[in-house]
């Protein structure tokens, strides 16, 4: 029996470049994923990431990448001559996100009915935009679109299961997923999209979540772990406890920032930064000789450490460090930033390099996953994003 297919569309928003693929999905589940069309799109920075210029540059980034796809989409398209469905990943600068967890017990044993799950997400899920309207420190404003309300986990009498309906429970645990992304944002990305392609059949998804769904997927048997997606503008760091997404933050110090204090510093481009920068890591230390790159890299090292301490503190608070760090990056500053994360001292006993595993991920991980048509570049931003679509297109039976 011949193999359906499917053109879908992602749209990686990230918070220092905009990423496209255009991904074939089979109904055949046993067909990896099938990446026909990559591109990626810097947003050029103006010192302020709250600022209206920097969103107006966003969406200069996204067009101009909507522009090139356009060109080359019948190509690519192999004769199917529209996409099926868009999904859109926030990086956490553009959306507002939380785990809530919800705790109820009772003295006798109660039938647990979807109606009543249901009730309680919806409840979650209201006690969610009431926060979220209180924050005014985010791009996100207090005029949000509800994106995800995903449940991650629930417990009965303790024990997790994956179908809680009509059976008898004392307890009920849920570990709900939460996140909005601002109105405004998803309007001017919409009418951006619609002047170069008419689907509308769009779906929004933040990236933290993605990436916990698909590296849980990969790894069923690590339940805890911290992952760091270090790229753009920012870092963000997430921890995984007992399989739950427990909790996330960032801080402005992303792989941009790392790039940009390197080529202010040395009086050059971006470009030539990255390139001395590289040269440097893949240097013996003994035969180094750029002093200046190293004490560059050493007080950006410190820089980061400070801003990290802050928040894996924050985030580790009653909570034992997990044994597993996931890391994602640039492939061309990668080396800079494991050395970030490996010499970090944790609570002054030692460092994450002998203290814990440390792992990039890179797009060797998901080569079981996925197939990249001709000579696409791959990203493994993209590629991510491309797993956790085959994900949810079996849980929907495709």
């Amino acid at each position: 029996m011949r193999s359906e297919n499917e053109l879908n569309l992602i749209i990686d928003v990230g918070s220092g470049s905009i990423g496209i693929a255009v991904v074939s999905m089979y109904s055949d589940l046993n067909i990896v994923p099938e990446i026909l069309y990559t591109t990626r799109k810097e947003i050029n920075y103006y010192g302020g990431l709250n600022s209206r210029r920097f969103l107006f540059s966003m969406t200069g980034a996204f067009e101009e990448a909507l522009a090139d796809l356009q060109k080359k989409f019948i190509s690519i398209s192999k004769n199917k001559i529209s996409i099926k469905e868009t999904h859109f990943f926030f990086s956490s600068l553009w959306h507002i996100s939380q785990t809530r967890v919800f705790f109820n017990e009772n003295r006798k044993e109660v039938k647990v009915t979807k109606s009543f799950v249901n009730e309680i997400i919806e409840k979650e899920t209201k006690n969610f935009e009431t926060i979220v309207a209180k924050d005014n420190t985010n791009i996100v404003s207090e005029n949000v679109q509800i994106v995800e309300k995903n449940v991650i986990q629930i417990k009965l009498n303790g024990y997790e299961t994956s179908n809680p309906y009509s059976k008898m429970a004392k307890t009920l645990e849920i570990n709900l997923f939460v996140s909005a992304v601002s109105k405004k944002v998803i309007k001017i990305l919409e009418e951006s999209f619609f002047r170069f392609f008419n689907n509308e059949a769009i779906k929004y998804h933040t990236f933290v979540n993605t990436a916990f769904v698909s590296l849980r997927d990969i790894n069923p048997t690590i339940n805890d772990y911290l992952f760091l997606d270090i790229s753009g503008e920012i870092t963000e760091v997430a921890v995984i406890k007992n399989g739950v997404l427990f909790d996330s933050i960032s801080f402005p110090f992303g792989k941009n920032s790392i790039v940009r204090k390197l080529a202010e510093s040395l009086g050059t481009s971006k470009e030539e930064a990255i390139s001395r920068a590289v040269l440097y890591k893949s240097t013996s230390p003994i035969n180094t000789t750029d002093d200046k790159i190293s004490k560059i890299i050493e007080g950006l090292t410190k820089e980061w450490h400070k801003m990290f301490d802050s928040s894996i503190k924050q985030l580790l608070l009653n909570i034992a460090l997990p044994q597993m760090i996931f890391y994602m990056s640039d492939d061309d500053i990668e080396k800079i930033i494991g050395d970030f994360i490996k010499s970090y001292k944790f609570d002054n006993i030692d460092t994450f390099e002998k203290l814990v595993n440390i792992k990039f991920v890179d797009n060797e991980i998901f080569d079981r996953y996925i197939k990249y048509t001709g000579q696409q570049k791959k990203d493994q931003f993209l590629s991510l994003e491309s797993v956790f679509l085959k994900k949810i297109k079996n849980l929907n039976n495709y």
